[in-house]
């Protein structure tokens, strides 16, 4: 029997999208990767491997960027938070100048 390469393609690209979808599932502390268990892979496994190998890369870049975008906005926040109360305390001052002036 004969499977054509765009089957395989299909059959490790279904593989992969399954493996991913219970990794997210599944622990990374229950998986053995001891290399005494390890058989030949084939080339679905591979594909699967290293689909699952840039999941994880792109989830963890993703978490990295998520992180930076989260401290520049606090770093942002608490600009505008303390530019606002400058604005306050000058507009206060102003307010007391005026009410002190009688013209």
């Amino acid at each position: 029997v004969t499977i054509s390469p765009e089957a395989l393609k299909k059959r490790a690209i279904d593989a992969a999208l399954a493996a991913i979808q219970n990794s997210s599932q599944v622990s990374t502390g229950e998986k053995s990767t001891s290399i005494e268990n390890a058989e030949p892979l084939s080339y679905a496994d591979k594909v699967v491997q290293s689909a699952l190998e840039k999941s994880k890369e792109r989830k963890e870049g993703e978490k990295e960027e998520l992180s930076g975008v989260i401290e520049k906005f606090v770093e942002k926040s608490k600009e505008i938070t303390e530019q606002a109360a400058a604005e306050e305390a000058a507009m206060k001052k102003q307010k007391e100048l005026d009410e002190a002036t009688p013209f």
